[in-house]
Protein backbone atom coordinates (compact mmCIF):
# COMPACT_ATOMS: atom_id res chain seq x y z
CA UNK A 1 0.00 0.00 0.00
CA UNK A 2 2.84 2.41 0.84
CA UNK A 3 4.47 1.70 -2.52
CA UNK A 4 1.20 2.38 -4.33
CA UNK A 5 0.75 5.64 -2.44
CA UNK A 6 4.27 6.73 -3.40
CA UNK A 7 3.62 5.95 -7.03
CA UNK A 8 0.32 7.82 -7.14
CA UNK A 9 1.99 10.80 -5.43
CA UNK A 10 4.73 10.88 -8.05
CA UNK A 11 2.10 10.65 -10.78
CA UNK A 12 0.31 13.64 -9.29
CA UNK A 13 3.53 15.67 -9.32
CA UNK A 14 4.24 14.89 -12.95
CA UNK A 15 0.67 15.61 -13.96
CA UNK A 16 0.82 19.00 -12.29
CA UNK A 17 4.11 19.81 -13.99
CA UNK A 18 2.77 19.13 -17.42
CA UNK A 19 -0.73 20.55 -16.99
CA UNK A 20 -1.93 22.76 -19.82
CA UNK A 21 -4.90 25.04 -20.37
CA UNK A 22 -7.61 25.98 -17.91
CA UNK A 23 -11.36 25.90 -18.21
CA UNK A 24 -13.53 28.23 -16.17
CA UNK A 25 -15.41 26.01 -13.74
CA UNK A 26 -15.59 28.10 -10.62
CA UNK A 27 -18.74 26.36 -9.42
CA UNK A 28 -16.61 23.56 -8.03
CA UNK A 29 -15.85 25.72 -4.98
CA UNK A 30 -19.54 25.55 -4.00
CA UNK A 31 -18.89 22.14 -2.47
CA UNK A 32 -17.00 23.78 0.44
CA UNK A 33 -19.44 23.98 3.39
CA UNK A 34 -20.23 27.39 4.84
CA UNK A 35 -19.36 26.26 8.39
CA UNK A 36 -15.85 25.02 7.51
CA UNK A 37 -13.36 26.12 10.19
CA UNK A 38 -10.40 26.15 7.83
CA UNK A 39 -10.16 26.70 4.08
CA UNK A 40 -6.90 26.82 2.16
CA UNK A 41 -6.41 27.68 -1.50
CA UNK A 42 -3.37 26.44 -3.45
CA UNK A 43 -2.38 28.20 -6.67
CA UNK A 44 -0.89 25.08 -8.22
CA UNK A 45 0.00 26.65 -11.56
CA UNK A 46 1.95 29.47 -9.93
CA UNK A 47 3.72 27.16 -7.49
CA UNK A 48 4.74 24.69 -10.18
CA UNK A 49 6.19 27.50 -12.27
CA UNK A 50 8.27 28.63 -9.30
CA UNK A 51 9.68 25.12 -8.86
CA UNK A 52 11.56 25.70 -12.14
CA UNK A 53 11.83 22.02 -12.95
CA UNK A 54 13.55 21.29 -16.22
CA UNK A 55 12.41 18.87 -18.91
CA UNK A 56 15.12 16.52 -17.69
CA UNK A 57 13.67 16.62 -14.15
CA UNK A 58 10.20 15.81 -15.44
CA UNK A 59 11.56 13.04 -17.64
CA UNK A 60 13.38 11.53 -14.67
CA UNK A 61 10.17 11.48 -12.62
CA UNK A 62 8.27 9.97 -15.54
CA UNK A 63 10.88 7.25 -15.89
CA UNK A 64 10.66 6.42 -12.20
CA UNK A 65 6.88 6.15 -12.40
CA UNK A 66 7.18 4.11 -15.57
CA UNK A 67 9.36 1.56 -13.81
CA UNK A 68 6.88 1.27 -10.94
CA UNK A 69 3.96 0.92 -13.34
CA UNK A 70 5.61 -1.94 -15.22
CA UNK A 71 6.11 -3.79 -11.95
CA UNK A 72 2.62 -3.29 -10.55
CA UNK A 73 0.25 -2.72 -13.47
CA UNK A 74 -0.59 -4.29 -16.76
CA UNK A 75 -2.55 -3.77 -19.96
CA UNK A 76 -4.96 -0.90 -20.34
CA UNK A 77 -4.09 0.62 -16.95
CA UNK A 78 -0.51 1.21 -18.03
CA UNK A 79 -1.67 2.69 -21.31
CA UNK A 80 -3.96 5.16 -19.57
CA UNK A 81 -1.33 6.26 -17.07
CA UNK A 82 1.08 6.87 -19.92
CA UNK A 83 -1.60 8.93 -21.70
CA UNK A 84 -2.16 11.04 -18.58
CA UNK A 85 1.55 11.67 -18.14
CA UNK A 86 1.82 12.75 -21.77
CA UNK A 87 -1.33 14.88 -21.61
CA UNK A 88 -2.71 15.66 -18.12
CA UNK A 89 -6.10 16.71 -19.50
CA UNK A 90 -6.70 13.00 -20.07
CA UNK A 91 -7.16 12.69 -16.30
CA UNK A 92 -10.37 14.71 -16.52
CA UNK A 93 -9.05 17.09 -13.85
CA UNK A 94 -8.42 20.77 -14.45
CA UNK A 95 -5.02 21.17 -12.80
CA UNK A 96 -4.87 24.84 -13.72
CA UNK A 97 -7.60 25.78 -11.28
CA UNK A 98 -6.82 26.31 -7.60
CA UNK A 99 -6.92 23.29 -5.34
CA UNK A 100 -8.83 23.75 -2.06
CA UNK A 101 -8.47 22.02 1.28
CA UNK A 102 -11.01 22.51 4.07
CA UNK A 103 -11.51 21.19 7.59
CA UNK A 104 -14.60 21.08 9.76
CA UNK A 105 -14.78 22.26 13.41
CA UNK A 106 -12.56 20.10 15.60
CA UNK A 107 -10.61 18.89 12.58
CA UNK A 108 -12.32 15.48 12.46
CA UNK A 109 -13.26 15.74 8.76
CA UNK A 110 -10.94 17.16 6.09
CA UNK A 111 -11.82 17.68 2.45
CA UNK A 112 -9.89 18.21 -0.79
CA UNK A 113 -11.68 19.93 -3.69
CA UNK A 114 -10.47 19.85 -7.31
CA UNK A 115 -12.09 21.14 -10.51
CA UNK A 116 -13.26 18.56 -13.08
CA UNK A 117 -12.87 19.35 -16.79
CA UNK A 118 -14.13 16.08 -18.28
CA UNK A 119 -16.23 13.67 -16.24
CA UNK A 120 -15.88 10.73 -18.64
CA UNK A 121 -12.09 10.96 -18.61
CA UNK A 122 -12.11 11.24 -14.82
CA UNK A 123 -14.25 8.10 -14.60
CA UNK A 124 -11.72 6.25 -16.72
CA UNK A 125 -8.91 7.36 -14.41
CA UNK A 126 -10.93 6.43 -11.29
CA UNK A 127 -11.46 2.94 -12.67
CA UNK A 128 -7.70 2.47 -12.61
CA UNK A 129 -7.80 2.97 -8.83
CA UNK A 130 -10.48 0.28 -8.60
CA UNK A 131 -8.60 -2.19 -10.80
CA UNK A 132 -5.47 -1.69 -8.70
CA UNK A 133 -7.45 -2.37 -5.49
CA UNK A 134 -6.69 1.13 -4.20
CA UNK A 135 -10.39 1.60 -3.46
CA UNK A 136 -13.76 -0.20 -3.67
CA UNK A 137 -15.92 -0.07 -6.84
CA UNK A 138 -17.78 3.22 -7.32
CA UNK A 139 -21.44 3.56 -6.38
CA UNK A 140 -24.12 5.94 -7.67
CA UNK A 141 -25.24 8.73 -5.37
CA UNK A 142 -27.67 11.62 -5.92
CA UNK A 143 -26.02 13.19 -8.95
CA UNK A 144 -22.55 11.92 -8.13
CA UNK A 145 -20.44 8.76 -7.96
CA UNK A 146 -18.46 7.73 -4.91
CA UNK A 147 -16.31 5.06 -3.30
CA UNK A 148 -14.60 4.49 0.03
CA UNK A 149 -10.99 3.79 0.97
CA UNK A 150 -10.04 1.86 4.11
CA UNK A 151 -13.20 2.89 6.04
CA UNK A 152 -11.84 6.39 6.71
CA UNK A 153 -11.83 8.07 3.32
CA UNK A 154 -14.24 8.77 0.51
CA UNK A 155 -13.76 9.81 -3.13
CA UNK A 156 -16.72 11.40 -4.93
CA UNK A 157 -17.20 13.31 -8.17
CA UNK A 158 -19.78 14.87 -10.46
CA UNK A 159 -19.63 16.98 -13.64
CA UNK A 160 -17.68 19.84 -12.07
CA UNK A 161 -16.05 18.61 -8.88
CA UNK A 162 -13.79 15.95 -7.44
CA UNK A 163 -14.17 15.70 -3.66
CA UNK A 164 -11.96 13.65 -1.34
CA UNK A 165 -13.03 13.37 2.31
CA UNK A 166 -10.83 12.10 5.12
CA UNK A 167 -12.01 11.25 8.64
CA UNK A 168 -9.93 11.07 11.80
CA UNK A 169 -12.31 8.44 13.14
CA UNK A 170 -12.28 4.85 11.87
CA UNK A 171 -15.61 3.54 10.62
CA UNK A 172 -17.13 6.94 9.72
CA UNK A 173 -18.04 5.88 6.17
CA UNK A 174 -21.78 6.56 6.56
CA UNK A 175 -21.05 10.03 7.90
CA UNK A 176 -18.73 10.77 4.97
CA UNK A 177 -21.35 9.51 2.49
CA UNK A 178 -23.96 11.79 4.05
CA UNK A 179 -21.62 14.80 3.96
CA UNK A 180 -20.64 14.14 0.33
CA UNK A 181 -24.33 14.05 -0.62
CA UNK A 182 -25.03 17.28 1.27
CA UNK A 183 -22.03 19.25 0.00
CA UNK A 184 -22.00 18.12 -3.64
CA UNK A 185 -25.67 19.02 -3.98
CA UNK A 186 -25.49 22.31 -2.11
CA UNK A 187 -26.81 25.29 -4.09
CA UNK A 188 -26.89 27.93 -1.34
CA UNK A 189 -25.30 28.73 2.03
CA UNK A 190 -21.90 27.61 0.78
CA UNK A 191 -18.49 28.90 1.82
CA UNK A 192 -18.17 30.61 -1.58
CA UNK A 193 -20.97 33.00 -0.51
CA UNK A 194 -19.29 34.09 2.73
CA UNK A 195 -17.19 37.15 3.50
CA UNK A 196 -14.38 34.79 4.50
CA UNK A 197 -14.19 33.42 0.95
CA UNK A 198 -14.05 36.95 -0.46
CA UNK A 199 -11.13 37.63 1.85
CA UNK A 200 -9.49 34.36 0.84
CA UNK A 201 -9.54 35.50 -2.78
CA UNK A 202 -8.34 39.02 -1.90
CA UNK A 203 -5.24 38.05 0.07
CA UNK A 204 -3.80 36.12 -2.87
CA UNK A 205 -0.41 34.48 -2.42
CA UNK A 206 0.73 31.08 -3.59
CA UNK A 207 -1.21 29.63 -0.67
CA UNK A 208 -4.07 31.46 1.03
CA UNK A 209 -5.70 30.25 4.23
CA UNK A 210 -8.48 31.35 6.54
CA UNK A 211 -9.10 29.55 9.82
CA UNK A 212 -11.28 30.12 12.86
CA UNK A 213 -10.27 29.12 16.36
CA UNK A 214 -12.82 26.29 16.53
CA UNK A 215 -10.64 24.25 14.18
CA UNK A 216 -8.69 23.19 17.28
CA UNK A 217 -9.32 19.69 18.70
CA UNK A 218 -11.59 19.63 21.73
CA UNK A 219 -8.81 19.10 24.28
CA UNK A 220 -7.01 22.26 23.12
CA UNK A 221 -10.25 24.16 22.59
CA UNK A 222 -11.10 23.72 26.27
CA UNK A 223 -7.79 25.28 27.27
CA UNK A 224 -8.42 28.29 25.02
CA UNK A 225 -11.93 28.76 26.39
CA UNK A 226 -10.59 28.84 29.94
CA UNK A 227 -8.62 32.01 29.18
CA UNK A 228 -11.51 33.80 27.40
CA UNK A 229 -14.88 35.24 28.50
CA UNK A 230 -17.68 32.68 28.30
CA UNK A 231 -19.77 34.71 25.85
CA UNK A 232 -17.15 34.59 23.09
CA UNK A 233 -17.97 32.30 20.15
CA UNK A 234 -14.63 30.92 18.95
CA UNK A 235 -15.78 30.66 15.34
CA UNK A 236 -15.79 34.47 15.30
CA UNK A 237 -12.04 34.65 15.97
CA UNK A 238 -10.34 34.13 12.60
CA UNK A 239 -6.95 34.40 10.97
CA UNK A 240 -6.13 34.98 7.31
CA UNK A 241 -2.71 33.82 6.09
CA UNK A 242 -1.04 34.45 2.75
CA UNK A 243 2.05 32.41 1.89
CA UNK A 244 4.39 33.69 -0.82
CA UNK A 245 7.38 31.84 -2.21
CA UNK A 246 9.87 34.41 -3.42
CA UNK A 247 13.47 34.73 -4.48
CA UNK A 248 15.56 33.78 -1.47
CA UNK A 249 12.70 33.82 1.04
CA UNK A 250 9.29 32.52 2.05
CA UNK A 251 6.88 34.96 3.64
CA UNK A 252 3.77 34.14 5.69
CA UNK A 253 1.66 37.23 6.36
CA UNK A 254 -1.15 36.80 8.87
CA UNK A 255 -4.09 38.98 9.81
CA UNK A 256 -6.43 38.35 12.73
CA UNK A 257 -9.97 39.59 12.27
CA UNK A 258 -13.05 39.39 14.44
CA UNK A 259 -16.81 39.61 14.16
CA UNK A 260 -17.29 39.78 17.92
CA UNK A 261 -17.42 43.09 19.84
CA UNK A 262 -16.14 41.40 23.01
CA UNK A 263 -13.04 40.21 21.17
CA UNK A 264 -12.48 43.69 19.72
CA UNK A 265 -12.66 45.12 23.23
CA UNK A 266 -10.14 42.53 24.46
CA UNK A 267 -7.71 43.45 21.68
CA UNK A 268 -7.95 47.13 22.61
CA UNK A 269 -7.14 46.26 26.21
CA UNK A 270 -4.26 44.09 25.07
CA UNK A 271 -2.76 46.99 23.11
CA UNK A 272 -2.31 48.92 26.34
CA UNK A 273 0.55 46.62 27.34
CA UNK A 274 2.73 48.11 24.59
CA UNK A 275 4.59 51.30 25.46
CA UNK A 276 5.71 51.84 21.87
CA UNK A 277 7.60 50.15 19.03
CA UNK A 278 10.84 48.17 18.97
CA UNK A 279 14.10 49.98 18.25
CA UNK A 280 17.82 49.15 18.33
CA UNK A 281 18.39 50.40 21.91
CA UNK A 282 19.92 47.14 23.11
CA UNK A 283 21.24 45.61 19.87
CA UNK A 284 24.73 46.83 20.65
CA UNK A 285 24.69 44.53 23.70
CA UNK A 286 24.71 41.39 21.53
CA UNK A 287 27.22 39.82 19.10
CA UNK A 288 26.24 39.77 15.41
CA UNK A 289 26.28 35.96 15.36
CA UNK A 290 23.51 35.64 17.98
CA UNK A 291 21.40 32.53 17.46
CA UNK A 292 18.30 34.25 18.87
CA UNK A 293 17.20 37.80 19.53
CA UNK A 294 13.81 39.24 20.42
CA UNK A 295 12.63 42.72 21.26
CA UNK A 296 9.44 44.34 22.53
CA UNK A 297 8.40 47.66 24.11
CA UNK A 298 6.27 47.16 27.23
CA UNK A 299 4.22 49.09 29.77
CA UNK A 300 4.75 46.87 32.79
CA UNK A 301 1.83 48.17 34.84
CA UNK A 302 -0.63 47.55 32.02
CA UNK A 303 0.95 44.15 31.37
CA UNK A 304 0.43 43.07 34.99
CA UNK A 305 -3.19 44.26 34.87
CA UNK A 306 -3.71 42.26 31.69
CA UNK A 307 -2.21 39.12 33.25
CA UNK A 308 -4.30 39.64 36.38
CA UNK A 309 -7.51 39.71 34.32
CA UNK A 310 -6.65 36.45 32.56
CA UNK A 311 -8.91 33.65 33.76
CA UNK A 312 -6.04 31.19 34.23
CA UNK A 313 -2.98 33.30 35.10
CA UNK A 314 -4.98 35.72 37.21
CA UNK A 315 -5.90 33.09 39.76
CA UNK A 316 -2.28 32.00 40.06
CA UNK A 317 -1.09 35.56 40.61
CA UNK A 318 -3.80 36.28 43.18
CA UNK A 319 -3.01 33.12 45.14
CA UNK A 320 0.32 34.49 46.36
CA UNK A 321 1.95 31.06 45.91
CA UNK A 322 4.72 32.24 43.59
CA UNK A 323 8.25 32.56 45.07
CA UNK A 324 8.70 36.14 43.79
CA UNK A 325 6.61 39.30 43.75
CA UNK A 326 5.49 39.23 40.12
CA UNK A 327 3.58 42.51 40.41
CA UNK A 328 6.64 44.42 41.65
CA UNK A 329 8.91 42.93 38.99
CA UNK A 330 6.57 43.23 35.97
CA UNK A 331 5.25 46.67 36.89
CA UNK A 332 8.80 48.03 36.94
CA UNK A 333 9.21 47.44 33.19
CA UNK A 334 8.82 50.69 31.28
CA UNK A 335 10.10 50.61 27.70
CA UNK A 336 12.39 48.46 25.57
CA UNK A 337 12.94 44.80 26.50
CA UNK A 338 15.42 42.55 24.68
CA UNK A 339 16.52 38.93 25.04
CA UNK A 340 19.38 37.36 23.12
CA UNK A 341 21.35 34.11 23.02
CA UNK A 342 24.83 33.92 21.48
CA UNK A 343 26.23 31.01 19.47
CA UNK A 344 29.95 31.46 20.03
CA UNK A 345 30.57 28.92 22.83
CA UNK A 346 29.57 25.55 24.24
CA UNK A 347 27.79 27.51 26.96
CA UNK A 348 25.89 30.17 24.99
CA UNK A 349 25.97 33.76 26.14
CA UNK A 350 22.62 35.02 27.42
CA UNK A 351 21.55 38.60 27.83
CA UNK A 352 18.26 40.06 29.10
CA UNK A 353 17.88 43.85 29.18
CA UNK A 354 14.87 45.99 30.11
CA UNK A 355 14.19 49.66 30.69
CA UNK A 356 12.72 50.02 34.21
CA UNK A 357 11.35 52.85 36.34
CA UNK A 358 12.65 51.48 39.67
CA UNK A 359 14.89 48.79 41.16
CA UNK A 360 12.70 47.73 44.10
CA UNK A 361 12.31 44.26 42.65
CA UNK A 362 16.03 43.45 42.96
CA UNK A 363 15.64 42.31 46.55
CA UNK A 364 13.39 39.49 45.33
CA UNK A 365 16.19 38.24 43.08
CA UNK A 366 18.71 37.98 45.92
CA UNK A 367 17.46 34.47 46.81
CA UNK A 368 18.56 33.29 43.34
CA UNK A 369 22.01 34.92 43.51
CA UNK A 370 23.97 31.77 44.61
CA UNK A 371 22.58 29.82 41.64
CA UNK A 372 23.20 32.69 39.23
CA UNK A 373 26.75 33.08 40.52
CA UNK A 374 27.47 29.43 39.75
CA UNK A 375 26.41 30.08 36.15
CA UNK A 376 28.48 33.29 36.10
CA UNK A 377 25.33 35.30 35.50
CA UNK A 378 25.29 38.83 36.83
CA UNK A 379 22.28 41.12 37.31
CA UNK A 380 21.42 44.61 38.48
CA UNK A 381 20.03 47.99 37.42
CA UNK A 382 22.27 50.62 35.85
CA UNK A 383 21.12 53.94 34.39
CA UNK A 384 17.52 52.80 34.40
CA UNK A 385 18.30 49.50 32.65
CA UNK A 386 17.90 46.08 34.25
CA UNK A 387 20.41 43.48 33.06
CA UNK A 388 20.78 39.74 33.58
CA UNK A 389 23.64 38.32 31.57
CA UNK A 390 26.70 36.08 31.36
CA UNK A 391 28.04 37.66 28.18
CA UNK A 392 31.15 39.77 27.83
CA UNK A 393 31.25 43.30 26.51
CA UNK A 394 30.51 43.40 22.78
CA UNK A 395 32.51 45.56 20.45
CA UNK A 396 30.34 48.01 18.52
CA UNK A 397 31.63 46.86 15.14
CA UNK A 398 30.64 43.27 15.99
CA UNK A 399 27.20 43.98 17.43
CA UNK A 400 23.75 43.04 16.12
CA UNK A 401 23.38 46.51 14.66
CA UNK A 402 25.42 45.14 11.77
CA UNK A 403 23.10 42.15 11.24
CA UNK A 404 21.27 42.03 7.84
CA UNK A 405 17.86 41.97 9.57
CA UNK A 406 18.53 44.69 12.18
CA UNK A 407 16.64 47.43 10.32
CA UNK A 408 13.61 45.16 9.91
CA UNK A 409 13.10 45.16 13.69
CA UNK A 410 12.82 48.94 13.90
CA UNK A 411 9.23 50.10 14.29
CA UNK A 412 7.71 46.66 14.92
CA UNK A 413 5.41 45.92 17.81
CA UNK A 414 7.35 42.71 18.34
CA UNK A 415 10.36 41.20 16.60
CA UNK A 416 12.26 37.92 16.90
CA UNK A 417 15.12 36.44 14.89
CA UNK A 418 16.18 32.79 14.99
CA UNK A 419 19.47 31.83 13.36
CA UNK A 420 18.59 28.54 11.70
CA UNK A 421 22.18 27.60 10.94
CA UNK A 422 22.93 27.45 14.65
CA UNK A 423 19.61 26.06 15.89
CA UNK A 424 19.23 23.62 13.01
CA UNK A 425 22.70 22.23 13.49
CA UNK A 426 22.09 21.88 17.24
CA UNK A 427 18.75 20.13 16.78
CA UNK A 428 20.10 17.86 14.05
CA UNK A 429 22.91 16.68 16.32
CA UNK A 430 20.35 15.68 18.96
CA UNK A 431 17.80 14.08 16.62
CA UNK A 432 18.21 10.65 15.03
CA UNK A 433 16.88 9.02 11.91
CA UNK A 434 14.94 10.69 9.11
CA UNK A 435 13.87 13.64 11.30
CA UNK A 436 17.49 14.47 12.09
CA UNK A 437 18.42 14.22 8.41
CA UNK A 438 15.58 16.57 7.43
CA UNK A 439 16.55 19.14 10.08
CA UNK A 440 20.16 18.98 8.96
CA UNK A 441 19.11 19.47 5.34
CA UNK A 442 16.95 22.47 6.26
CA UNK A 443 19.82 24.04 8.20
CA UNK A 444 21.90 23.82 5.03
CA UNK A 445 19.30 25.84 3.08
CA UNK A 446 17.72 28.22 5.63
CA UNK A 447 19.81 31.14 6.88
CA UNK A 448 17.52 32.65 9.52
CA UNK A 449 13.86 33.10 10.44
CA UNK A 450 12.11 36.26 11.60
CA UNK A 451 8.80 36.65 13.44
CA UNK A 452 7.29 40.11 13.70
CA UNK A 453 4.08 42.00 14.44
CA UNK A 454 3.17 45.39 12.97
CA UNK A 455 0.18 45.84 15.25
CA UNK A 456 -2.37 43.80 17.20
CA UNK A 457 -3.80 42.16 14.09
CA UNK A 458 -0.94 41.88 11.56
CA UNK A 459 2.06 39.59 11.92
CA UNK A 460 4.62 37.95 9.66
CA UNK A 461 6.83 34.85 9.60
CA UNK A 462 9.73 34.95 7.12
CA UNK A 463 12.24 32.25 6.18
CA UNK A 464 15.43 33.71 4.70
CA UNK A 465 17.41 31.23 2.63
CA UNK A 466 21.19 31.02 2.28
CA UNK A 467 20.77 31.20 -1.50
CA UNK A 468 19.29 34.66 -2.07
CA UNK A 469 18.99 34.22 -5.87
CA UNK A 470 16.70 31.20 -6.41
CA UNK A 471 13.03 30.91 -5.54
CA UNK A 472 12.38 29.00 -2.32
CA UNK A 473 10.34 26.33 -4.10
CA UNK A 474 13.14 25.70 -6.56
CA UNK A 475 15.55 25.31 -3.64
CA UNK A 476 13.22 22.87 -1.87
CA UNK A 477 12.82 20.82 -5.04
CA UNK A 478 16.61 20.66 -5.29
CA UNK A 479 16.79 19.54 -1.66
CA UNK A 480 14.29 16.72 -2.27
CA UNK A 481 16.17 15.68 -5.40
CA UNK A 482 19.38 15.58 -3.39
CA UNK A 483 17.80 13.41 -0.68
CA UNK A 484 16.51 10.98 -3.33
CA UNK A 485 19.79 10.76 -5.19
CA UNK A 486 18.57 12.71 -8.21
CA UNK A 487 20.87 15.03 -10.12
CA UNK A 488 20.31 18.74 -9.46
Amino acid sequence: MKTQLRNWTLLLVVTLLAAACSTEKKQYVNVIPADASLVASFNMRQMIEKCALSEADTKQLQDEIGKAIKNEMAGNDVDLINKIMANPSESGIDWRENLYVFAMPGGNITGIVVAVSDKSKLEEAMNVLVSQNACKPFKDGAGFSYTTVEEQSLIAYNETTLLVLLSQVLGEVETLESKADEWLNASENTYAETESFKKLVEIGGDIALIASTDILPQQYLSMVKMSLPEQIDLKNIKSAVAVRFEQGKMIMDAENFYTDKTVESMVKEQMKIYAGKVDDTFMEKYPNDAMLWMGINLNGKELYTYLLNNNVLGEKLKSGSLPINVEKMVSAIDGQVALGIGSDASIPSIGLYAEVNNDDFLQDLSQWKPILDLQKISYGVEDGVFYLTNQKEVLAENSLKKAPWAREADGKLFFMMIDFRSWGGLLASQTRGVEGAVIKMLSEYIDYVTVSADDATHSSLTFIMRDKEKNVLEQWVNAVKKMNGMNE
